[in-house]
């Protein structure tokens, strides 16, 4: 699947070594009172082939969070480089973006399900 020419960069740089969770942002996605009922966050191919994954286990937390103060308006998640990747050279200054796909449910009458591909940049700091 190619990655969206308008896909959203997070506007921290993620460390393959760190770890450190990420908020997507949802509320331009949502209307006026609706929240995320569930979600999805993937991997793309291209993430998936320099190792992205999502942190998960005892206290690691990936969930819907409050946005501006209003709830369920955002995702929280963790992710990892697998150890065979954490030294690649894609991760040398300046880094690579690497693509996930964000999919939501949401709480309204009739619930819509909306998609966001988002960028994650890896770099060695």
């Amino acid at each position: 699947m190619p990655v969206p020419a308008d896909a959203e960069e997070f506007t921290v740089d993620y460390d393959p070594q760190e770890n450190i969770e990420f908020i997507a942002d949802c509320s331009t996605l949502l209307e006026s009172g609706e929240q995320i009922d569930t979600f999805t966050l993937v991997a793309l191919a291209e993430a998936l082939a320099l190792g992205l994954d999502f942190r998960t286990g005892t206290g690691i937390t990936m969930g819907k969070v409050p946005i501006s103060g209003t709830a369920d308006r955002g995702v929280r998640f963790r992710p990892v480089i697998d150890a065979e990747f954490e030294d690649d050279a894609a991760f040398d200054d300046p880094g690579t973006a690497l693509p996930m796909l964000l999919t939501i449910v949401t709480t309204a009458d009739y619930p819509r399900t909306r998609q966001r591909t988002f960028l994650l940049r890896v770099r060695q700091q």
